[in-house]
């Protein structure tokens, strides 16, 4: 179901990416504390991923140390 925008379902930012961002956040920092490679294969998975963290709303739900 993943497609090719930089959101889940395409250009569109949805719900879909509303409650993964989040997740994703946590995973990169438990990818910060050691390599969980749990992402190595699915390329497509990694480019979402890092669509998300670049959206300013995700950026900003957490404030900085």
């Amino acid at each position: 179901m993943l497609r090719d925008g930089p959101c889940f379902a395409g250009a569109s930012f949805g719900l879909v990416d509303a409650v993964f961002a989040p997740a994703w956040r946590y995973l990169d920092t438990f990818d910060g504390l050691c390599e969980l490679g749990v992402f190595t294969d699915t390329p497509r998975l990694r480019r979402w991923r890092h669509e998300l963290s670049q959206r300013p709303s995700v950026r900003a739900a957490v404030a900085a140390d």
